[in-house]
């Protein structure tokens, strides 16, 4: 029989994480993108394989062939929605204005992709859980996207009414959805949370970002001046970025309290079968998977500059010595506008070439640290400091007839949040 409680655990190898990271964000990175879907394949199967509830772990079977048929589709059907909207907007404009102002033109199109990635994200879950087995029963979710949101639009309304102090009961009502339409085979969720005890939390964030910009407004017109000599030094340029800096800290650490708050919530709020999950994340927790990312950050970046340095000066040399001329006359940079400098195939395939290595380095870089480095802490505290109780009551769960045919959509990876 079951012991009554059961962890959840985040138990990677040493170094795994990190090893596919590099390996699959590399196929991403310098391919412009292309691969991410490998990448996102690669990362879930990772994540998902390593983490257990009661020892068991999970599965994800999903494949980068599904996201990138759907989100071809995607990007075919938003371009047009996009183009449709631009050209119903500027047929709007000639007609009550005489004139179509581009600025309000960006604006307006801003606004009207927001509701496009609602729609993605409910999608987005709806195709992880379809992809999602544990025990070898499969993870389910209804459609619904359309009603979603339908929801969100009402809550944003409010949002804007109340100058986003209504996040909490946002937040909540659009779980709420979500979860009532998840199931794990036959056995729908429920969704037993409140918005009420978030509006703390979410209060201290709020106001604290009010005073913060209040206060660096208000320093911002502020002179000191320290002289000596002919010598005059306004200590403002040098004291504002770090009252800057010290904000934004502090702002972050709130917002941990908040985002730790919100997740324990949301766990908590879950329910299936006989189910309870608690979880008593901590801000503290999130904070350290911050702080390692930025520590580590740090550390690697000037190896990582040095090296860029040495990629570009060497391909730089390279490039004028195949023209024939004096690499003393060209900058040391691989900024794209110096292209037209070079005029025979040779010089200007090496600058090329140059310039993506340049390009793609730096962007393994950023995703080493998002996906290598930050999300394993955060998901690993997350995992720890969460219990599932009544696991007994699973026992009885099948999985719905035709469940393994699901076509699941490939639609929202395209614009799914981690992909932006």
């Amino acid at each position: 029989m079951e012991n009554d409680t059961a962890r959840f655990a985040f138990s990677p190898d040493a170094g795994e994480v990190t090893r596919v990271t590099l390996r699959w964000g590399a196929l991403s990175a310098f391919t412009f993108g292309l691969g991410r879907f490998w990448f996102k394949t690669a990362q879930r199967r990772l994540f998902w394989g390593r983490t257990t509830l009661g020892g068991d772990p999970f599965e994800y079977d999903g494949t980068a062939g599904e996201m990138l048929r759907g989100s071809v589709m995607v990007v075919i059907l938003l371009g047009l929605a996009i183009l449709g909207f631009n050209l119903a907007l500027s047929w709007l404009s000639l007609r009550l204005f005489g004139a179509v102002s581009p600025p309000a033109a960006v604006g307006l199109t801003a606004l009207a992709v927001l509701p496009v990635l609602e729609f993605a994200k409910y999608r987005a879950r709806r195709y992880r859980l379809l992809r999602t087995r544990w025990r070898g029963v499969r993870f389910g979710m209804e459609r619904g996207a359309g009603g979603f949101v339908l929801l969100w639009a009402r809550h944003a309304l409010l949002m804007v009414l109340t100058l986003g102090l209504s996040r909490p009961w946002l937040r909540m009502a659009r779980e709420r959805r979500m979860t009532e339409r998840m199931r794990y085979g036959d056995a729908p969720f429920r969704f037993e949370g409140r918005a009420a005890p978030l509006f703390r939390p979410w209060a201290m964030v709020w106001f604290g970002a009010l005073a913060a910009f209040a206060f660096l407004a208000l320093i911002r017109n502020f002179g000191f001046v320290v002289a000596w000599g002919e010598t005059r030094l306004d200590m403002m340029r040098v004291l504002y970025p770090l009252a800057a800096a010290l904000a934004a800290a502090l702002l972050y650490a709130l917002w941990c309290g908040y985002r730790a708050a919100e997740l324990n919530a949301f766990m908590e709020a879950r329910r299936v079968a006989g189910l309870r999950i608690t979880c008593r994340l901590d801000g503290a927790a999130l904070r350290r998977a911050a702080w390692a990312t930025v520590g580590r950050g740090l550390l690697a970046l000037p190896f990582l500059a040095l090296f860029l340095v040495s990629l570009a000066a060497t391909a730089l040399n390279l490039a004028v010595m195949a023209e024939g001329g004096d690499a003393a006359e060209v900058p040391l940079s691989l900024d794209l506008s110096l292209f037209a400098r070079f005029e025979t195939l040779a010089g200007q395939a090496l600058f090329l070439v140059a310039a993506w290595a340049n390009y793609g380095f730096a962007v393994l870089y950023l995703i080493w640290l998002v996906h290598g480095v930050h999300a394993p802490r955060a998901h690993a505290a997350l995992m720890a400091a969460a219990e599932a109780t009544g696991l007994a009551s699973l026992a009885a769960v099948r999985n719905r007839p035709g469940e393994g045919q699901i076509e699941a959509e490939g639609f929202a990876d395209v614009l799914d949040a981690g992909g932006l």
